[in-house]
């Protein structure tokens, strides 16, 4: 007799919110959500200016936001059992299950106009760009009808994704603490490599430490992310909504402490802008996009020697102090596309060249430790004094061949 009260404690009522203020840097606002249709949340997306979000049991709910409140449009049912994703198509929705690709219409109120069998087993994320349906499961993928190969990644658990630039997406990752980092997957290589066969990472979601254990829906705009989980210490199902942002990994280079310096703006003509003021200036005073700052010298052991020599070195080491500045950059909401994809490979080339400036550095300290001990000392004073005035010949000759860095990669504009 118990069951027709648990089926209607199954809807948790209307949907309401409050602020959240997690005081966590990188989330740029939350929202602490009451209400809502019974089950997990699996599947978040955005349809102009709605939010879609889906269960694991196939109920959905559509909000919007309305001079910051928020505002339940509609809900429904789909007969679905395990769902898994959602995308917005222009005819209507794509919802993905563990066992079947389900066509609905723009309202998701009537039956499926299509049903598939899911080509992928453990789906995780389904998503539509340009034209093309990816369907994701983990470290596999199906793109139109054609596998991708993901090997490259295998046991990466997507959420979801999103276009960057005309060729590739962007992944957000299921990870222990919610969705907290992601990948760039290239549609051409059908992978989601680099040079050296590791993931392509484009960042971590800033406050991702501030997120719950548990599953968690995601959509995803650019580098921005909204993400929407059930508040595990909230007995009444109560969830919690927030939207993030990516941060750009720094680059590390070895031997070397990289120093960032931030930069602000969202087209290249305000981010030259920018650099006039927030620019490292090298030491004729110009504004340099990378420098590499270091400071070389040895010390030695010096033991007595037959005159005239007066004295030999023994046991030479060389200190070496290098620090690298770098740009930081927060892509902003209203950033160019075409910016937010050209930055990451700038700045991988950026520091490219500045790797080649700390190695001079490096080769020349190893240099000095093997020749100064064959040396008188008047000898080694006299060769490190010519190392240092060498070394930044090498260091202005290696800017002067490549154009300080613009033929390793490192340039935003054309030409």
């Amino acid at each position: 007799m118990l069951l027709p009260a648990l089926l209607a404690c199954a809807d948790r009522g209307p949907l309401t919110a409050r602020p959240l203020d997690p005081d966590v840097e990188g989330i740029d606002e939350g929202l602490l959500l009451s209400g809502g249709p019974a089950g997990d949340w699996v599947a978040l997306a955005v349809d102009g200016a709605d939010r879609v979000a889906l269960t694991d049991e196939g109920s959905w709910v559509r909000w919007r936001f309305d001079a910051g409140s928020l505002v339940e449009v509609a809900r429904g049912r789909l007969e679905v059992q395990g769902a898994r994703g959602l995308a917005r198509t222009p005819a209507g929705w794509l919802v993905a299950t563990d066992s079947e690709l389900l066509y609905v219409d723009a309202s998701l109120a009537g039956p499926p106009t299509m049903r598939s069998p899911a080509p992928l087993p453990d789906v995780t994320a389904v998503g539509r760009t340009e034209g093309e349906v990816l369907v994701l499961a983990r470290g596999a993928g199906m793109l139109s009808d054609e596998p991708v190969a993901l090997r490259e990644v295998s046991g990466f658990e997507p959420v979801a994704l999103s276009p960057l630039g005309e060729a590739d997406l962007m992944l957000v990752e299921q990870g222990g603490l919610g969705a907290r980092s992601a990948v760039r997957w290239s549609r051409w290589s059908g992978t989601a490599i680099r040079g050296d066969g590791e993931p392509v990472s484009l960042g971590q979601l800033a406050g991702s430490e501030a997120l719950p254990l548990g599953r968690v829906a995601a959509a995803t705009e650019g580098r921005r992310v909204e993400l929407l989980w059930r508040d595990p210490s909230s007995w009444r199902g109560g969830s919690v909504w927030v939207r993030a942002h990516w941060t750009l990994p720094m680059p590390t280079i070895e031997g070397a402490e990289v120093v960032p310096y931030a930069l602000e703006g969202s087209t290249v003509h305000e981010l030259a802008r920018s650099c006039v003021t927030a620019c490292p200036r090298g030491d004729d005073g110009s504004v340099v996009r990378g420098l590499t700052r270091w400071e070389l010298r040895w010390t030695w052991e010096a033991v007595p020697a037959p005159e005239p020599l007066g004295c030999r070195v023994t046991d030479a080491r060389a200190h070496v102090e290098l620090k690298v500045h770098l740009p930081a950059w927060d892509p902003p909401a209203d950033v160019d596309p075409d910016l937010l994809d050209r930055f990451p490979a700038y700045l991988d080339g950026l520091a490219a060249h500045e790797r080649d400036h700390v190695r001079l550095v490096l080769e020349a300290a190893r240099e000095g430790e093997g020749v100064l001990p064959t040396l008188t000392c008047a000898e080694a004073e006299e060769r490190a004094r010519r190392w240092v005035i060498d070394l930044r010949l090498r260091h202005q000759e290696l800017d002067f061949r490549t154009g300080h860095g613009a033929s390793q990669g490192a340039r935003l504009s054309g030409g």
